[in-house]
């Protein structure tokens, strides 16, 4: 079934009569004629059309999700350090600044993917300025200073560079820009809560400075219990059936080996740490281990939601983290009271998110 999902939004894509998402799974066996099904015309679309360095070719890229749905747009480059050129994407208002961040091999699109109940879009509405954070190796950030795309060098890098590089960069620059001055409300999800762990430890006074809280949507720090039930996308979430489509569309976006090798080293070893280079550690540390990346660093306030059935940020990894944080802490079960099955795609395509956004912005109008 998932095959056929995937032909057929292979086979629409970019052809504004053909119905391209459907109710139910079994109509999309038979959507061109099927009365559950209609044409999503943010299947397949950007951010905008037109992005920094980003060519869109084949005019398969002309709808704008954001601009679409009524709210204001900005597009901005980013230079990190070390070189990379990251899109960053901003919903702009007058209230508190909230820069999303999202998980692995996917972009921003992740918090614009179920219409108007999107994350960004109900943060807009309560009056939050929000900014979309994109990391490298992504279909947004996919330039270097130096480096061309395909060369081996430009994807040297895994979630530690993301965290030192990409989320100091990203926070330095809207840090800069708002116009209010108000510290930021970082909310990360994945691997967007992973990197958010690496800058707030090795950047510490950076993070004070710039930061009220970090919010983790299914923290993935720890993965002693982690699984990866990868057969396909209902495993990881109960989705809007209609969600799908756009999930197919835009992961994966794009991320390097090495970040898959950091990981499976976090679940070989059970420890939050620096990538193990094996006998070249001595020379790139000074130790035969790699560092350890200590959550007892952290000095800004942060809340940790779960899901009560995410195979990936399983619940006691995220205690683990809970304990060794010795900073203002809050966790919190997704939904506190079982009602629904919760994975770790339901943080941004579940047919339940409304259980996630009650606590979520119950946290967000208290920092």
């Amino acid at each position: 079934m998932f095959l056929q999902i995937l032909l057929l939004v292979s086979s629409t894509y970019g052809q504004s009569s053909q119905k391209n998402v459907c109710l139910n799974l079994a109509d999309y066996a038979f959507s061109q004629l099927s009365t559950n099904c209609w044409h999503n015309p943010d299947v397949g679309s950007t951010p905008v059309s037109v992005l920094i360095e980003f060519q869109v070719k084949n005019n398969i890229f002309q709808s704008e999700i954001i601009k679409r749905h009524g709210f204001p747009f900005e597009s901005h480059q980013v230079i990190t350090e070390d070189g990379y050129k990251l899109g960053l994407f901003r919903i702009k208002n007058s209230g508190r600044p909230v820069f999303l961040q999202h998980g692995i091999a996917c972009t921003c699109l992740s918090f614009l993917s179920i219409g108007n109940n999107s994350l960004a879009f109900k943060l807009h509405n309560a009056g939050y300025d929000v900014w979309l954070g994109n990391f490298r190796g992504t279909i947004y950030s996919n330039k270097h200073n130096n480096s061309k795309i395909s060369e081996e060098n430009y994807w040297d890098f895994s979630f530690y560079e993301m965290g030192i590089y990409d989320v100091t960069a990203m926070i330095e620059f809207v840090s800069k820009t708002v116009e209010n001055k108000q510290k930021i409300i970082y909310i990360g999800h994945s691997m967007g809560t992973t990197a958010s762990f690496v800058y707030a430890i090795t950047r510490k006074n950076h993070s004070e400075r710039n930061l009220d809280a970090l919010i983790s949507l299914a923290p993935v720090v720890y993965l002693k219990h982690a699984y990866f039930p990868i057969s396909n996308f209902v495993s990881l979430a109960q989705p809007i059936q209609e969600s799908i489509p756009m999930f197919m569309t835009q992961a994966p976006a794009g991320t390097s080996m090495k970040t898959i090798q950091h990981y499976s080293q976090e679940i070989k070893t059970g420890q939050f740490q620096l990538f193990d280079y094996g006998t070249l550690n001595q020379g790139k540390y000074g130790s035969e281990n790699p560092p350890i990346l200590d959550p007892a660093q952290v000095q800004i306030p942060v809340y940790l939601l779960y899901g009560n059935k995410d195979a990936i940020g399983d619940e006691m990894d995220v205690f683990e983290l809970f304990r060794r944080l010795m900073t203002k802490k809050i966790i919190k079960k997704i939904p506190e009271s079982d009602e629904t099955n919760f994975k770790h795609l339901d943080f941004l395509y579940g047919r339940d998110i409304n259980y996630l956004y009650k606590p979520l912005f119950e946290i967000i109008n208290a920092v």
